[in-house]
Parts: C-alpha cells; structure tokens; sequence
C-alpha cells in the first residue's frame, strides 16, 4: 500500500471519528461523509507528500554544496600543494637574540604564500595559506612576537608590521600584548585581510577578518573588528573598533567616544564591496608568482644535474 493511500484511509479516519463523536453529543445528526471529501483529502496528501520530497532534494543539494565548500577552506588543494614552492631567501628569517627577545624563531608560512624577494619577514611570524606580501613589505617579529596574519590576507607594497617588547629577561609585558580567542598576540590579522600599500600596523593590535586597512592608514594599540573599512590616511590609536563600521579618509580616531560614532556600512556606502575586488587580485598573484617560483625552481635543479654529469663525463674521457 503507497504513502498516499496510507495518508488517503487516515484522512478518512479522522473524519469518520469526527463524525462518531458528532453523534455522541447531544444526539446531533453526524455529518455525511461524500466522495468529493475523500477525494479532497487524498489530494492534499499527495500534495504534502510531493512538496516534502522537494524538500528533501533541496536539503541533499545545500548540504553537499556546504560540505565542499568547507572542504575547500579547510586546506589548498592537491594542485597548489604540487605546484606552489614554499617560501624561501634571505629575506625571510629567524631574529636575533636579544634581552627582549631571548629565543630564536624562523617565521612559518602556510601553503601558496607568496614573499617577495624585496619583502622582509623575520622572527616569530606564522603566516597562513595563500598570503601575498610584496615588495618592500615589512613584518617584524624580533622585537613584540608572535605576529600572526590569517589565510588569504594581502601585505602589499611598503606595508610595515612591528610591535613593542613583549618581554624583558623573561618577564612579559602584557600590556603590549592582544587577546584573540583567548590567546596572547603581538600583532594579529584575521583571515581575508587587505593591508594596503604603505599602511601601517604596530602592535599591540589585532584587525578581524574581511578587514581593509587603507593607504598610507595607521593602526596601534588598537583592536579594529571584522568587516570594517579604514579609508586611506586614517589614524586609529588606543581604541576599539567594532565590526561594521567605516573610518572616513583622513580622520583620526585617539577616543573611544569617536569610536563608538563612527559609521555603520550600509548598502549605500560606496566602498562597502572595495576589500571583495582587492582580495579577487591578490588571492591570484599569491598562488601565481608561487606556482611561477615552484617551476622555476625546477629546470634550474635539472640544469644543475645535467651540468654536474657532462662535467663528470668531461673527467673521464681520455685526454689526447
């Protein structure tokens, strides 16, 4: 027997029992049950029947649609690990000791991060997956450390990242220091972040994610939440600011008080979608110049070898 008809003989059920305790009260008439009744019941279920089997389609679609999606954020693929190099020169490096500083540390670097040959990393830096820095890009993690910046953020050209001592001979210095998720930072960027060119961010300070760090902006002793925009030149010190929010051009932001007023992004806030367009170009020159330096790297080895065997066999021929 089908759903619908086990749904069709309950419709009828229930009207017949509607009926029965009709009856029972007051001796009143039970209804009549007709056809066209039964025939309206058993519509209605198949009806439901056909919309929960809709339902479901869609509920299968969503969740394998979500399931590849986090499958994706969750690590780089097979393609990028193959081909992307990971990051190496003399300009990425470990610090030196110091009284503030009394371990060495050599910055870690995620999948497909990308470091200029002109940019400097050095110190206690741990930098996620598909980072682009450029040239002339400064992040220093010798002196406040550790400095952490999140999968598929951007440090273009002459951006600096420093921060004051977070020790003296083995004592810390807390208040020079952030707490993210309930961890001690120097300096942390969240994930999705645009540090544009020449902007400036030193610790202690934290910027959530999906945030855009203007031209030339200044950012210290600072905690700016996720999805806000810094305008080019803006100033923000000593303050929180929440998530959201916008920071004119120019303006600069010493009180909490101005904090708090500052403005809401709004569909009409013309640069509300401006971090989405930076974050489409340099997503693709981080895994780009990485995958170019992954090939290169190649020939140059094979070119190697080849030349060590043809002066090998150089060696051995017989000299006349």
């Amino acid at each position: 027997m089908s759903a619908t008809r086990n749904r069709f003989f309950a419709g009828a059920a229930l009207l017949a029992l509607t009926a029965l305790f009709a009856t029972g009260c007051g001796g009143a008439a039970a209804p009549t049950v007709t056809q066209a009744t039964l025939d309206e019941v058993e519509l209605k279920a198949q009806k439901l029947e056909t919309e929960n089997a809709d339902l479901k389609k869609r509920y299968e679609l969503l969740k394998a649609e979500t399931g590849a999606q986090a499958q994706a954020q969750a690590r780089p693929t097979e393609e990028a690990e193959a081909n992307c190099a990971p990051p190496q020169g003399s300009m990425v490096r470990p610090n030196v000791t110091t009284t503030f500083n009394a371990k060495i540390s050599t910055p870690k670097l995620g999948h497909c991060t990308f470091v200029d040959p002109e940019g400097s990393v050095i110190g206690s830096v741990r930098i996620g997956d598909e980072v682009y820095v450029g040239p002339n890009a400064s992040i220093r993690g010798d002196e406040g450390q550790p400095i952490v910046i999140g999968s598929g953020t951007n440090v273009q050209d002459g951006v600096t990242l420093h921060a004051l001592e977070t020790s003296e001979k083995g004592k810390t210095i807390a208040k020079n220091l952030v707490t993210v998720n309930g961890k001690k930072y120097a300096i942390h960027v969240g994930r999705n972040v645009s540090l544009a060119h020449q902007a400036l961010v030193h610790g202690p300070a934290s910027i959530g994610d999906n945030t855009f760090v203007g031209m030339q902006a200044f950012v210290f002793k600072a905690q700016v939440g996720s999805r806000v925009v810094i305008e080019p030149g803006a100033l923000v010190l000593g303050v929180k600011i929440a998530s959201g929010r916008y920071v004119p051009a120019g303006k600069v932001v010493t009180d909490q008080a101005v904090a708090d007023a500052l403005p809401r992004i709004t569909k009409d806030y013309p640069f509300k979608d401006l971090n989405d367009g930076v974050l489409h170009v340099n997503h693709q020159l981080a895994k780009g110049y990485a995958a170019v330096k992954g090939e290169a790297s190649k020939p140059a080895a094979e070119g190697e070898a080849g030349a060590a065997a043809s002066t090998a066999a150089a060696a051995e021929k017989p000299q006349h």
